[in-house]
């Protein structure tokens, strides 16, 4: 297979993310993408896909969940104004 371009990667990280309804890690789509293009080296995938999640308004990065006891995943909570998601102790609250 070729070496895929941005356009091209992007379109192949947008499979997957309709193919994971649940939603999907970082790294998880980024290694789905690279298995597809063996060929397109991995900064090239890297930087598409940072790309496609900073200027598609659909596809929201929100911050990581933080682990509880018994391992399951405390509920993130709180909004950016740019619509991401947040836990209330992760916000820096002293003011400048």
């Amino acid at each position: 297979m070729a070496k895929l371009n941005r356009k091209d990667i992007q379109d192949a990280a947008r499979i997957v993310l309709e193919r994971e309804t649940g939603g999907i890690r970082w790294t998880q789509l980024l290694r789905a993408v690279e298995a597809d293009t063996p060929d397109t080296p991995h900064n090239t995938v890297h930087g598409a896909i940072h790309a496609l999640l900073n200027s598609d308004p659909a596809i929201v990065k929100v911050a990581r969940c933080r682990a509880t006891p018994g391992n399951q995943p405390q509920a993130t909570s709180g909004t950016h104004p740019l619509g991401i998601a947040f836990h209330p102790d992760w916000v820096n609250t002293t003011k400048v």
